[in-house]
């Protein structure tokens, strides 16, 4: 009794904490911020809307990418072409991050974390949202991977253009790439969610676990990431068409991304059949442990133990034939329609390219 009080005392412990909000991230926490700013400016007695608080934050970006330029005189045109793209791809990736991360925490409070069975579970759990939303190692992470990759950019991008974009176009790329730090935190830290969940004792349905409630909100949880990750790609493959890459480099680009959303797909299901066949085996192993109790303390020639056992081995054959995993035609069909997302932005980027190849 007292473990099982102190089970319902951690669920509903953490439960409280993500209704509180208490496991926003970064990208949420500037959200919100903004919001809550623009709403003291204005003296609105409603809350600003997210994609309110994006909209304001990449405008920002675009002004200081705009008029950074022009006032150090370093104003280059090619470089104002590619920053209104930018400003398109940081806000539909704001609006993303969001809605997952928004996504994640409701399904978590709402469904899973009831199914969780164990409150060491729970903890790790726990362990992993506040890692997750840990404000430190996030900020830290972010200008360490805008440092990086915005001074790799800006030297990339000076020499495909033969000249320097200027102190502006650097400053603003160093704000693109810390702005992707901030969701590259979670993101990372995300893919080690699934196989996290696959150690986990969930409550199942015993006589065909693949079937469970729990399972399909997992499902459901993870695969949005994948879903939601393709359409941002796609949005990438767009503004990359603005710098004019090659088609071989588009090309390069989509298997990577087709590589990447996979990996990430497989890894998934990968951890729900690990889960489902789990819970089978314990109740596999708990009817063949029946049949042996039956065979060792009962008569075999009496009819009604004979019953028994063939009952319970019937049980046991029909408990086997379940599914091992949670894949089904319809996750195969959603997890080619994500695939399907980057294709169609590199046809759309190079459309003149692919209607020439019918002429």
């Amino acid at each position: 009794m007292i473990t099982d009080t102190a089970l319902v005392e951690k669920r509903e412990e953490l439960k409280r904490k993500l209704a509180a909000g208490e496991y926003r991230t970064l990208i949420d926490v500037l959200l919100d911020g903004t919001g809550r700013l623009v709403q003291k400016l204005t003296r609105n007695p409603k809350p600003m809307p997210y994609w309110y608080s994006a909209a304001l934050i990449v405008l920002t970006a675009l002004a200081i990418g705009l008029l950074t330029p022009i006032l150090l005189g370093d104003f280059i045109d090619e470089y104002a072409l590619t920053t209104f793209p930018t400003a398109g791809f940081l806000f539909i990736g704001l609006i993303i991050f969001k809605i997952q991360t928004g996504f994640t925490h409701i399904h978590l409070r709402d469904h899973i974390v009831d199914a969780i069975e164990s409150a060491e579970d729970l903890i790790d759990l726990q362990n992993w949202l506040a890692v997750a939303s840990n404000k430190k190692a996030s900020t830290l992470f972010a200008l360490a991977f805008g440092v990086a990759f915005g001074l790799l950019t800006a030297i990339l991008d000076s020499t495909v253009r033969g000249r320097f974009v200027g102190v502006g176009g650097t400053f603003t790329t160093f704000i693109v790439t810390i702005l992707l730090g901030m969701g590259s935190y979670y993101v990372l830290l995300f893919f080690t969610l699934p196989l996290r969940l696959s150690r986990y004792r969930f409550k199942l349905y015993a006589t065909d676990p693949s079937s469970s409630e729990v399972i399909s909100h997992l499902s459901s949880m993870l695969t949005s990431f994948v879903y939601l990750t393709a359409a941002l790609i796609a949005v990438l493959m767009l503004l990359f068409a603005a710098s004019r890459l090659l088609i071989s480099t588009f090309i390069f680009l989509i298997l990577v991304a087709w590589g990447a959303l996979a990996t990430v797909f497989v890894t998934i299901q990968y951890a729900l059949a690990k889960i489902i066949t789990r819970a089978k085996w314990k109740t596999l192993n708990e009817v063949q442990a029946k049949v042996e109790k039956l065979q060792a303390a009962e008569n075999l020639a009496e009819k009604e133990t004979m019953d028994a056992i063939n009952r319970l081995m019937d049980f046991h054959d029909r408990i086997k034939a379940t599914r091992n995993s949670a894949l089904d035609l319809r996750a195969g069909l959603n997890f080619l329609n994500s695939l399907l997302l980057p294709l169609l932005a590199f046809l759309l980027a190079n459309l003149d390219k692919v209607l020439a190849l019918f002429q």
